[in-house]
Parts: structure tokens; sequence; C-alpha cells
């Protein structure tokens, strides 16, 4: 499978919009911790477990 061919099919299957979706939904959910976690008294290994996952 040449390259291009393999690009053109994860352009069709929508693969870069999920990755970009899913990274955009991560990034969101750290900072919402981040500031929601501290405020609830949370323990420091709960920001490291959401993290890590």
């Amino acid at each position: 499978m040449k390259i291009d061919d393999f690009l053109s099919e994860l352009k069709w299957r929508n693969v870069y919009k999920v990755a970009v979706a899913y990274a955009v939904v991560a990034w969101l959910t750290i900072q919402a911790a981040s500031i929601f976690l501290p405020a609830f008294n949370a323990p420091q290994w709960a920001m490291k477990i959401l993290v890590h996952v």
C-alpha cells in the first residue's frame, strides 16, 4: 500500500477529526480536573490517576 493511499484512507474514515476531538476532550478534562479536584480537597493521587488513564 502506498503512503498516499494510506493517508487518503485515514482522511476518508475521519481518523484525523476523531484524533483532534479526542485530544481536545482529554485536554478539557484535565483542565477541569485541575480546577475542581483541589476545590473539593481531593487527594493528590486522584489527579495522577486521571492524567495517567
